[in-house]
């Protein structure tokens, strides 16, 4: 949905003739959050688009054909938006992106390493020094996680 709001006609700016015109505008844009879609969709992949063949397709555009049945709004946006449709669907490659559905958490670095450091603590310890300070490093983790 697109649509106006606020319009206001402001004073010219510094020496011009021309009036200022004021909008708010509103744009709604529509959107799947379906987790099911998901990881059936493809998206556009800018980094390897074809940019100077979308230049060249831009440039040979005629706007007065394009929009020349236009009578309001919605029909420019429409207009508009098809072409540049047709433009990313002919020189930008889509991905599927991937979907990670495993639920394995990624702990930060310095808890992995008090992670392994009490590991290796475990299968060394043979005194109660060491299984001391494998219980502290394994309490420090523990608390760690809590963050």
């Amino acid at each position: 949905m697109l649509y106006c709001d606020s319009v206001c006609l402001l004073p010219p700016i510094g020496t011009s003739d021309h009036a200022v015109v004021s909008l708010s505008l509103c744009v709604s844009l529509q959107h799947q959050t379906s987790c099911s879609t998901i990881g059936n969709q493809t998206r556009p992949n800018y980094a390897k688009a074809d940019w100077s063949s979308i230049c060249c397709f831009l440039s040979a555009i005629n706007c007065s054909n394009v929009f020349c049945s236009c009578t309001s709004t919605e029909e420019y946006w429409d207009a508009f938006v098809s072409v540049i449709d047709e433009c990313v669907n002919n020189f930008v490659p889509h991905f599927r992106p991937t979907v990670y559905t495993t639920n394995v958490k990624h702990y930060p670095s310095h808890i992995r390493k008090l992670l392994l450091s009490s590991w290796k603590l475990y299968r060394q310890f043979r005194s109660k020094e060491l299984l001391v300070k494998y219980k502290e490093i394994s309490q420090l983790c523990s608390n760690s996680k809590k963050y």
